[in-house]
């Protein structure tokens, strides 16, 4: 096959990241707000390099359902861009590409840890939504970029929620050697629609601090915790419910799309010894209805009765429609959020590394302080709980037969 001359104008880039098209770093770290063009920018500067020699890519998220309509698109929507689709072998079965000189783009999911890790041959690797992987996986996948004659490169691109993450102490609490660090915003994105920007300035009248993390890319801080009784633990659940049968699974659901995320969370309540074990999550922005329903069947909690947000009855008939016929609408009710929160408060909560966006949320999730007296309300931040929202739906059935009653901050101790 003739030799493709890929010429490209420095037009097809946002000016931010102009100065790192072709850097060498062994540690590429791109992180900020949303709509900041970080994924596109890296799809596009990859694609060069694949052009340029025959290489291997590994693109890695934390689950392979969420590949398809994330970085798969956006590598896919800037070959298109760049005229360059046709001379590229695409499997969207396999989600597999091949370029003419014999580079390769191989997508995989951290949720299966036995085939990730069992690659070889790699020469780049992009983590998009890196802060959804374990410490413990990146380790293992930087051994696997070791020796050869060639450098090998490795991309993280995320925006940054807890400034408790390992992302922060890795990289920009100790800095690595050979490491570069880009942040950007929606601010450095010249192609980002005026409804988008409309959007994010919305939310900074409404809701500075979800502005300032989300919009502006800036790392989570904590304010008074709503949670102080949880840990992170490794546990096997099989094992849990074989030697517990009064234990029972429980799912819950919050729907997002493009600010707010669509969260999905799996645990396994013990009532009479108040301990929570959360062992599943999904966190996705943008899904529509029929996503939602192919991710949770895909996980295989098709049949399990799921609890979701009653604000969404229309998503929720037509989630039923779509294969999970056992959702249902929470009731909520006066003061809802307050006793969902302190009967969560009477368990020990335990989680798996592998839920991410749950530990971020319960460092972050945090009670409102009043702008005037500068003391803390018996009321929490709307923020940080989109996925501590599903799990109070998920156990709203246990908590309205316990009896609880509705704490005064003092004994909440504000």
């Amino acid at each position: 096959m003739p030799k493709i001359k890929v010429n490209i104008s420095y037009d097809y880039f946002n000016e931010k990241y102009i100065p790192y098209i072709d850097r060498k770093e062994r540690y590429q770290i791109y992180y900020g707000g949303a709509g900041s063009g970080k994924s596109y920018f890296i799809a596009t500067s990859l694609i060069l390099k694949l052009f340029k020699q025959k290489q291997t890519l590994l693109v890695v998220r934390q689950t392979f359902a969420s590949i398809r309509d994330s970085v798969f698109a956006e590598i896919i929507s800037a070959l298109s861009r760049m005229s360059l689709l046709p001379y590229v072998k695409v499997s969207k079965t396999t989600l597999g590409m091949e370029f003419p000189n014999g580079s390769k783009i191989i997508f995989k999911g951290a949720d299966d840890e036995g085939k990730l890790l069992s690659i070889s041959g790699i020469d780049l690797v992009w983590v998009e939504e890196a802060s959804e992987i374990t410490k413990d996986l990146f380790n293992q996948l930087e051994l696997r970029l070791r020796g050869g004659a060639d450098k090998k490169l490795f991309y993280l691109s995320f925006n940054p929620i807890s400034a408790l993450h390992w992302l922060k102490e890795e990289f920009f609490d100790n800095p690595k050697e050979d490491s570069l660090i880009c942040h950007s915003t929606y601010l450095d994105n010249r192609f980002l629609d005026k409804e988008y920007i409309a959007n994010l300035l919305d939310m900074k009248e409404r809701n500075p601090q979800k502005y300032e993390v989300y919009a502006l890319g800036k790392w989570g801080t904590t304010g008074k915790k709503v949670y102080e009784n949880w840990s992170v633990q490794h546990f096997d659940y099989h094992t849990l419910v074989q030697k517990n049968p009064n234990a029972k699974a429980v799912f819950g659901m919050d729907f997002g799309y493009v600010s707010d995320a669509t969260t999905f969370v799996c645990s396994l309540v013990d009532v009479a010894n108040r301990k929570l074990y959360i062992f599943d999550e999904m966190y996705e922005h943008g899904l529509l209805n029929n996503q939602i329903a192919e991710q949770v069947k895909a996980k295989g909690y098709a049949k399990e009765v799921i609890t979701a947000d009653s604000a969404e009855q229309k998503s929720i008939a037509e989630l039923k429609g779509y294969g999970l016929p056992r959702i249902k609408p929470a009731r909520k009710g006066p003061d809802s959020i307050m006793q969902g929160i302190q009967f969560l408060q009477q368990f020990e909560i335990i989680v798996l590394p592998s839920c991410i966006h749950t530990i971020d949320e319960l460092e972050n999730y945090s009670f409102r302080k009043d702008k005037t007296t500068g003391k803390y309300i018996n009321k929490p931040e709307d923020n940080n709980n989109h996925i501590l929202d599903a799990l109070r739906y998920s156990l709203e059935g246990y908590s309205k037969r316990s009896g609880v009653s509705f704490l005064n901050k003092q004994a909440l101790g504000l």
